[in-house]
């Protein structure tokens, strides 16, 4: 990235509006892309530890470091889908295609431990685990695929399985279980159909049908209890597949998009952000759907998450697998033409720049301006956060002008800032690095300048953060990029938190932040 520090050309105030205008028509969510191969993700938990396979193994991402959690003896394939907060259990399955046998597998602090089926059965799986090391999943007479009618609802305490009630029928499956022991799947009514289960202290509930649709299913909770579902109809043209969250009995139905109608969900937050995929037709002789996109569903309306990525990041998502409470996504599609890649999405906060006072200048806001990241020069501990400003052809018309990056609290959430460590800072090209915005970020020093918390001063060189509005700002007086940090919830080792207020006296008396 090309960082000029001084231009000289003048830009109508105009342009500035202009620029500002577009910038908030942007999409408010978008996304960092990490490869997280070689494993093939297909879970993923609050602190971005991914579980898949690697290879016929099972294997775990952080980082970018892999750790091959190995396979089951006697089994060809071994892998997992879920893995608790803390990353101390990790559940899946292994199994063999010919015969078609297979068992569940729990991992203990990188212990493996076989999973048995319930009496009488010769297969099972074990889909998701929560943080009390409960996982959940699915026994069969016929093996680890079942016939397709023939699976019982189970989940595993103690390593001893026990069968889930159904809704009168006599099978169904359990696909999830949150950290309240909430488990969702789906099972058979006693007339038969198959219907959305949530089974609650070991009880199962029905959710109901939605009108209009032959039936649904779902394999997504969230800890709070929001269900992602699955709805389907079948039985006549238009033939339908949409995505709803259930909400304690409240359904909201997400839209489909136009170019692929189908949807098909895999998990929800308490966000209430669901991800899956969205498709053109389902081949069931083949197996197959066609042209899969990845989405994610907020508030009733479907995005393809191709949309929210850098269109240069070479990657195509076919489908995303596992969200957490911070919004970011496992998903797993095409990289530069490679199949079956796998991807971390990690959402951007989408900062608003503006430049008020004495200058003019072009505001250019890169969303995706910090990826890589280059962090030199912040405080121990601390990040980056949101993208990067530019202050281009910038000319003052006063003695200062004010730059304040407007920021959303939820956004904080997602990257786990602590919002008072927040600060603005420049890029100084000669040192490679980013410095404390304030005098430091000024060609004219003042001894008198100094830290605010509130609104923004009439002095030059002053700093500050205001936690009612929502900003950080500095009284600058030339051009740079600019760019916001702060600390993370849980410091890096070493890291001195009260450090990051820099040098200069806190100049204002704390405000208390309003009521929202």
């Amino acid at each position: 990235m090309e960082k000029s520090r001084f231009s000289k050309s003048l830009v109508i105030l105009a342009q500035l509006v202009v620029l500002i205008l577009a910038a908030a028509a942007q999409a408010d969510v978008c996304y960092y892309v990490t490869d997280n191969s070689p494993v093939r993700g297909l879970g993923i938990n609050d602190n971005a530890q991914i579980v898949g396979y690697v290879g016929d193994n099972t294997g775990l991402w952080q980082n970018g470091s892999v750790t091959d959690l190995g396979a089951l003896p006697g089994y060809n394939y071994t892998g997992a889908e879920g893995i608790s907060d803390s990353g101390r259990y990790v559940s899946g399955y292994a199994f063999n295609v010919e015969p078609p046998d297979g068992r569940g597998v729990l991992w203990t602090d990188g212990a493996m431990t076989e999973l048995p089926p319930l009496p009488g059965d010769v297969g099972c799986a074990a889909v998701k685990v929560n943080n009390s090391g409960i996982a959940v999943g699915f026994s069969s007479p016929s093996g680890i695929y079942g016939n397709g009618e023939d699976l019982r609802p189970v989940y595993w305490e103690n390593g001893v399985a026990h069968a889930l009630p159904t809704l009168g029928g006599a099978h169904g499956d359990a696909l999830n279980i949150n950290n309240a022991g909430q488990i969702v799947g789906e099972s058979q009514r006693a007339d038969g159909s198959w219907t959305t289960t949530l089974w609650v202290n070991g009880t199962p509930f029905d959710l109901g049908d939605y009108p209009g649709f032959d039936g649904h299913w779902s394999r997504a909770i969230s800890d709070s209890g929001l269900v992602a579902v699955n709805l389907r109809r079948w039985s006549a043209p238009p033939y339908e597949r949409k995505t709803a969250l259930w909400d304690n009995g409240v359904w909201t139905v997400c839209d489909n998009l136009q170019e692929r109608p189908k949807n098909f969900v895999y998990a929800v937050n308490d966000l209430r952000e669901i991800v899956g995929f969205a498709y053109v037709e389902y081949i069931p002789d083949q197996g197959l759907y066609t042209d899969q996109h990845a989405i994610l569903c907020r508030d009733g309306v479907t995005y393809d998450l191709n949309s929210l990525i850098p269109a240069d990041s070479g990657w195509e998502l076919n489908f995303a697998r596992d969200i957490n409470d911070r919004g970011q996504i496992v998903a797993r599609g095409y990289y530069n033409g490679v199949h079956w890649a796998s991807c971390l999405l990690t959402p951007v906060p989408i900062i608003t720049p503006e430049l008020s006072g004495g200058a003019t200048a072009e505001v250019v806001y890169d969303r995706y301006g910090n990826v890589g990241g280059y962090a030199a020069g912040l405080p121990a501990g601390s990040e980056l956060v949101g993208g990067t400003t530019d202050l281009e052809n910038f000319e003052l018309t006063g003695q200062f002008a004010t730059l304040t990056l407007q920021y959303d609290e939820d956004d904080l959430l997602y990257e786990n800032i602590i919002e008072w460590t927040l600060r603005l800072y420049w890029y100084d090209d000669l040192l490679s690095q980013w410095v404390l915005a304030g005098n430091n970020s000024n060609l004219t020093w003042n001894p008198a300048a100094q830290f605010v918390l509130g609104a923004p001063t009439d002095v030059l060189g002053d700093w500050g953060l205001d936690m009612v509005d929502n900003y950080v700002w500095a009284n600058i007086d030339h051009a740079s990029t600019y760019s916001m940090g702060g600390q993370p919830n849980v410091p890096a080792p070493g890291a001195v938190v009260l450090g990051i207020l820099g040098v200069g006296v806190i100049a204002a008396t704390r405000r208390f932040r309003s009521m929202k």
